[in-house]
């Protein structure tokens, strides 16, 4: 099976939801890539969609993560996302760039465990 980043973050969400069931509702993603018609993306817009947004939102005891998926070779930010990325962290919210599952996993880990 080919690597996609999109495929990474499913086996990120697959692992924590299954070791960590308590995770569900609290780790989600955020749909902001895809092909729309015009008319979808203007509706979107104005309902909030935002260029740019981490890939993975998580709230664990008080706080809140974002998770920008990566493939593990290769997969690098666009301009959004350094701009995104940027805007969040000057608010105090921690950001991750995650290149592959592992790593995703790691962090999350990480922070479900303390």
């Amino acid at each position: 099976m080919e690597k996609t980043e999109s495929r990474e973050q499913q086996l990120v969400i697959i692992h924590m939801w299954n070791k960590f069931p308590e995770t569900r509702k609290l780790l989600w993603s955020v749909p902001n890539g895809g092909n729309r018609n015009a008319l979808e993306a203007k509706r979107l817009k104005a309902e909030g969609l935002t260029p740019g947004v981490s890939d993975l939102i998580f709230m664990w005891k008080a706080k809140t993560y974002c998770i920008e998926m990566k493939l593990e070779h290769g997969g690098v930010q666009s301009k959004a996302q350094k701009e995104w990325q940027a805007i969040v962290e000057a608010q105090g919210f921690d950001y991750f760039l995650c290149h592959g599952a592992k790593a995703a996993i790691k962090v999350l880990e990480g922070i479900v465990l303390g």
